[in-house]
């Protein structure tokens, strides 16, 4: 029995055996449950249907890749075509546009790396294709040929004089045309006389 008032007020309570502890009143449960996680497996390790190279990439996304900001990823991809295109040569004659639409800028690059790499994938599309294959797409190949002729680098210049060079050996005829002609010499007359300048 409490003798004063104090001991009332601050009596514990009596355990009664075979119930276990209560919780304090003041007590905060931290007890959760987590939802289970589906974790997929990689994208690099999925099988893709058709054609890959060996890093697992289709054609089609090594055309989307060539855009890529990083210099390392555009030659990576560059040279992921080539070697489908070496491994597969009747896939270029179905997916040439793609290819040159998406390949064609890289002669602009300002990553000499990636510039070397285009002009040893246009060499090879040359040899698979001959020179009637790539005919349909002279005038689009000479436009991104004349562009580069005006690029302030001189090593854009120079990529651009070099793709000229080929067209003149591949096509001697349509580089003789009025068109071909109106098109790149006054580029040309511009970049000499930019380099007397110099």
């Amino acid at each position: 029995m409490p003798k004063n008032k104090f001991q009332k007020k601050n009596k514990k309570p009596v355990e009664k055996l075979g119930k276990g502890k209560k919780p304090a009143k003041n007590h905060v449960q931290t007890k959760f449950q987590s939802r289970a996680l589906h974790i997929g497996e990689p994208l690099s390790l999925q099988v893709k249907a058709g054609v890959v190279s060996q890093k697992n990439l289709t054609l089609t996304e090594l055309c989307s890749r060539v855009g890529h900001h990083r210099g390392t990823y555009r030659k990576d991809s560059l040279g992921g075509i080539q070697e489908i295109v070496e491994e597969h040569p009747p896939l270029l004659v179905a997916r040439l546009p793609e290819i040159l639409q998406s390949t064609l800028p890289c002669m602009m690059d300002t990553d000499k790396a990636v510039r070397d790499r285009f002009f040893v994938l246009f060499d090879l599309l040359r040899a698979q294709l001959g020179d009637n294959g790539l005919q349909p797409y002279f005038s689009l190949i000479l436009a991104y040929a004349c562009d580069s002729l005006t690029q302030e680098l001189e090593s854009l210049c120079l990529a651009g004089v070099r793709m000229v060079q080929t067209l003149l050996g591949l096509f001697p005829g349509l580089m003789a045309g009025a068109d071909a002609v109106g098109q790149v010499l006054p580029k040309l007359f511009i970049l000499l006389a930019r380099g007397q300048k110099r």
